[in-house]
């Protein structure tokens, strides 16, 4: 399988735009990882309230949308990977004379949206958890 310019393209598009959402969203995460827990149930109330919201609003869109656009992008990278494997495995270091960059290119944006989505899925769970603990008396 070969992989063309627009798919790197299309590729490195839906890394750029994720990669502005975490960036414009980290602050607010950070923030709400950050709520100390209140000793009063009652007093909780607004804690509880920041962190669901940066959940819902921020962790969670941005985690499913990383993951998948991951998931859409996996199929062609794997089989990149694979065929690269294979090549290098029979021929050795000359495998390196059918050297393409695209597909190069495209296995290393593939990978750091895989990066990208193990941060927002590690950051939604963290919130998640910490909601869970807030929420109990």
């Amino acid at each position: 399988m070969s992989v063309g310019a627009d798919l790197v393209g299309a590729a490195s598009l839906a890394l750029a735009a994720l990669a502005i959402f975490f960036s414009l969203w980290s602050p607010s995460l950070a923030t709400a990882l950050s709520v100390t827990r209140s000793l009063q149930r009652a007093d909780r109330d607004d804690e509880i309230r920041i962190i669901t919201s940066a959940l819902r609003a921020q962790a969670l869109p941005l985690a499913g949308a990383s993951v998948a656009v991951g998931l859409i992008l996996a199929p062609p990278a794997v089989v990149v990977l694979y065929q690269s494997v294979v090549r290098f495995v029979k021929v050795g270091f000359s495998s390196f004379a059918e050297y393409q960059a695209e597909q190069a290119l495209f296995v290393l944006v593939w990978l750091l949206i895989g990066g990208l989505a193990s941060m927002s899925v590690k950051a939604a769970v963290d919130l998640r958890m910490k909601r869970v603990r807030f929420e109990r008396p």
